[in-house]
C-alpha cells in the first residue's frame, strides 16, 4: 500500500528544490554584479570561473527537469496504483511502474547540491583568483 500523504508532502518539497535551483542559476551572475559589491570587478572573468558558473547553471537545470520529471511521475504512480489500467507513457513507464518515482527526486536533490557547490567554488576562485 502506498501511503499517499508522503508522496504528496515529497512533491511539496520538490517545488522549494525547483525554486531554489531557479534562483540558484542568478547566484553566480548576482555574485559578480558591481551592485552587491561583493567581488571587485576587473571587467575579465577567469577560465576557472567561468567554468564552475557553466557547470552550477547545468546542474541546477538538471535539478529543475528532475524535480519537475518527479513531480509528474509521483501523480502518475498514485494514479496507477489506484487504477492498474491507467494510461502511463512508454517513457516514463520504468518510473512510474518499476523503478519508482524516487530515483527522479535522488537525482534532483544530488544535482541541486552539487551546483551549490559548485556556486561557492565559483565565488571562491573569484575571490582568491584561482
Amino acid at each position: 500500500m502506498v501511503d499517499r500523504e508522503l508522496i504528496l508532502a515529497y512533491v511539496d518539497g520538490t517545488k522549494s528544490f525547483v525554486q531554489l535551483s531557479s534562483a540558484g542559476l542568478l547566484v553566480p551572475i548576482a555574485l559578480r554584479s558591481e551592485a552587491l559589491g561583493f567581488m571587485p570587478h576587473t571587467g575579465a572573468v577567469s577560465r576557472t570561473s567561468l567554468a564552475l558558473a557553466c557547470v552550477s547553471w547545468l546542474l541546477f537545470l538538471v535539478a529543475i527537469g528532475a524535480g519537475l520529471l518527479y513531480q509528474y511521475t509521483a501523480v502518475k504512480f498514485l494514479e496507477y496504483q489506484s487504477n492498474k489500467r491507467a494510461y502511463v507513457p512508454r517513457l516514463l513507464r520504468h518510473l512510474v511502474v518499476g523503478e519508482g518515482p524516487g530515483v527522479a527526486y535522488g537525482v534532483m536533490v544530488s544535482a541541486f547540491y552539487a551546483g551549490a557547490i559548485a556556486v561557492i567554488l565559483c565565488a571562491a576562485s573569484e575571490l582568491f583568483a584561482w
